[in-house]
């Protein structure tokens, strides 16, 4: 999460959303005006309401296949297994996933709210639509919501070994749409 003191923002940045070309974007801009503090901390889904109250909220979401995916990937690189998420295979990991979300619906730990769909994760806060930067279509939804997005650059560090239309089942599909069934209507992205 960072703030923009000058705009009177705050971003919110659930993982693997395009954050860190985010965050590159609003240091090249507003560097001398961003904030960051143990408030509002990366990926934190906490703010201080009293302060903040009159700020602007924005966030960025991702198409809910490419992200699980995404999410998998970071974690078998990095070897991350909060709560003993199983990493060998993504659906293992997808099943874990489901059943933790399911298990901690409403939790303020980021080990298990990292796993929330992008709706879980922004659940606690009220984001006008126009507020919502879609990875896939960043440079637009900046632009729309009035942003220079000229010096902006999105870099895909493509470290994965196959991409999602490659490993793609339909049992995966089915267990993506489980876990992220109302990010496809809320923020417009199709349904396989």
């Amino acid at each position: 999460m960072m703030r923009v003191d000058f705009l009177r923002l705050i971003y919110i940045d659930p993982l693997k959303t395009g954050s860190q070309s985010l965050d590159r974007y609003w240091k090249s801009f507003f560097g001398s005006y961003l904030t960051y503090n143990s408030e509002l901390d990366k990926h934190r889904r906490h703010i201080t309401e009293h302060r903040y109250k009159n700020y602007r909220l924005c966030a960025s979401v991702r198409n809910p296949y490419t992200r699980a995916y995404s999410l998998w990937n970071m974690d078998r690189h990095k070897k991350i297994q909060p709560l003993k998420v199983r990493i060998d295979n993504f659906k293992d990991y997808m099943e874990d996933v489901i059943n933790l979300c399911a298990k901690y619906p409403n939790s303020d730990d980021l080990a298990i709210y990292r796993y929330y769909s992008c709706s879980e994760y922004l659940k606690p806060f009220d984001i006008a639509d126009n507020n919502i930067i879609h990875m896939e279509n960043m440079k637009d939804d900046l632009k729309n919501m009035g942003f220079d997005v000229t010096r902006i650059t999105i870099r895909n560090k493509g470290t994965y070994d196959n991409s999602w239309d490659e490993i793609k089942t339909p049992e995966l599909i089915e267990m993506i749409n489980q876990w992220a069934g109302a990010d496809f209507e809320l923020y417009g992205y199709e349904r396989l």
